[in-house]
């Protein structure tokens, strides 16, 4: 398995990461808002917390769905990372 490979699997685990945490963030933020006391609709904390799972979701899903083209990026590769050429292949 080569470095590329790992930073591959790396990014698409960090997405995964990401992607619960803005899930469990939403579903906080909305547990919150539902059974909140008072009659404001939104507290400044809440809004916090709806707008960080947002984001959270939205860069697990970039993590996830990209990781090839981010490994290419980092590593400056040309062709996606599942179409390495025979040489690159071999098992140590």
């Amino acid at each position: 398995m080569t470095e590329r490979s790992l930073f591959n699997v790396a990014c698409k685990l960090l997405g995964l990461y990401f992607f619960f945490r803005g899930v469990t963030s939403l579903v906080w933020a909305f547990l919150a808002s539902r059974f909140d006391s008072t009659l404001t609709p939104f507290e400044p904390t809440e809004l916090a917390s709806w707008f960080s799972g947002a984001v959270y979701t939205v860069f697990g899903f970039l993590f996830c769905g990209r990781s090839s083209w981010i490994t290419q990026v980092m590593f400056r590769l040309d062709g996606a990372v599942d179409s390495l050429s025979s040489e690159e292949k071999t098992v140590d």
